[in-house]
C-alpha cells in the first residue's frame, strides 16, 4: 500500500501495483517493482541452492579439519576455509533434482594442496579407538618431510558431526585416535590427510585420503572371527584350520584340537587378532 504526501502529483511513499515510490534526498522517485531474488526459485536456482546448503552442512560438521585443511589455500586466495571448501567439493553433489541431491563423501576434500599425503594403511577399530597404519617414506622430497603432521577426521553423518585431530608425524608406522562416546555403534567416515611442518613446506597441505567406513558391526568381526574359526577348527579336530591356516596351523590345531577340543582354536584367534 502506497502513502501519499499531498496528492498523487506529489508523490507517493509505498508500492502502487508495480511501482514503488519513495524519497530521495527531497526528490519523489518512482521506480518499477522488482520481485524479491528470494521470492523468484526457478528449478536451477532451487537446485544451485540445495547444492550449497548440502556442501555448507558438510563444511560446518567438519569445521575443524576445514580449518586446517584449508587455511594455506584459503590465505594465498585471501578467501576464507569455508568458502574453499565449498569450492573445492561443489562438484562432488550427485542428484538432477532438489529434492534428491546428496554428497559424495568418498570424494569429499576437507584439505587441498600440493603436499605429498601420508601413505595410510587399512584402519581398523577396537572399542573407539581406530588405528591406521602407515608406511614411513624411503625417499624424502621437498614436497614432504618426516616432521609434517598427520591428521584424521572421523565424521558421523547420522549425527552430523565429527572428531578431527593431529595425531602424530608422517615418521610413524602406525597413528590412533579415540571416537567420542556417540560415536559408538554408529557408521564412522574416517579421512586423513597431512600438513607440511618444515621450513619449506609449512602450512601447506595435501589433498585428502578416504580411509572408509568404520563400523563397529565390523570390529565385533574383526576381533571375533579369529575366536570363531578357532573353536570351528578345534571341534572339527583341527582339519578345516589346518586346510585354511597352513601346515603348521593344520598340525597343532589337529592334534591339539582334537584331543582337547580347543588348540586350533587358540592358534585362529591369534590369526584373527592381528587380522
Amino acid at each position: 500500500m502506497a502513502k501519499s504526501n499531498w496528492g498523487i502529483t506529489s508523490g507517493f511513499i509505498g508500492r502502487l501495483g508495480n511501482v514503488v515510490g519513495y524519497n530521495w534526498k527531497g526528490v519523489n522517485v518512482l521506480r518499477a517493482y522488482n520481485q524479491s531474488k528470494s521470492a523468484a526459485k526457478s528449478e536451477a536456482q532451487q537446485m544451485s541452492r540445495a547444492r550449497f546448503a548440502l556442501v555448507g552442512k558438510a563444511g560446518s560438521a567438519m569445521y575443524d579439519a576445514v580449518y586446517e585443511g584449508f587455511r594455506k589455500v584459503a590465505n594465498n586466495d585471501k578467501s576464507t576455509q569455508m568458502g574453499e571448501f565449498v569450492r573445492a567439493n561443489i562438484e562432488h553433489v550427485i542428484g538432477n533434482t532438489p529434492e534428491v541431491v546428496e554428497l559424495d563423501f568418498a570424494s569429499l576434500q576437507i584439505s587441498s594442496g600440493n603436499l605429498k599425503p601420508a601413505v595410510f594403511g587399512v584402519p581398523t577399530l577396537n572399542g573407539l579407538t581406530v588405528t591406521v597404519p602407515m608406511t614411513v617414506p624411503t625417499r624424502i622430497t621437498r614436497r614432504m618431510s618426516l616432521r609434517d603432521r598427520v591428521y584424521l577426521c572421523a565424521f558421523c553423518p547420522e549425527l552430523e558431526d565429527s572428531e578431527c585431530l593431529c595425531v602424530g608425524a608422517r615418521s610413524l608406522d602406525s597413528v590412533t585416535m579415540e571416537l567420542p562416546e556417540e560415536f559408538q555403534g554408529k557408521t564412522v567416515l574416517l579421512y586423513g590427510f597431512t600438513v607440511g611442518a618444515a621450513s619449506h613446506n609449512d602450512g601447506v597441505a595435501s589433498r585428502t585420503v578416504f580411509l572408509g567406513a568404520i563400523t563397529e558391526s565390523e570390529n565385533t568381526n574383526i576381533n571375533t572371527g579369529g575366536n570363531t574359526g578357532g573353536n570351528t577348527g578345534g571341534n572339527t579336530g583341527g582339519n578345516t584350520g589346518g586346510n585354511t591356516g597352513g601346515n603348521t596351523g593344520g598340525n597343532t590345531g589337529g592334534n591339539t584340537g582334537g584331543d582337547n577340543g580347543g588348540g586350533g582354536g587358540n592358534d585362529d584367534d591369534f590369526q584373527g587378532d592381528i587380522n
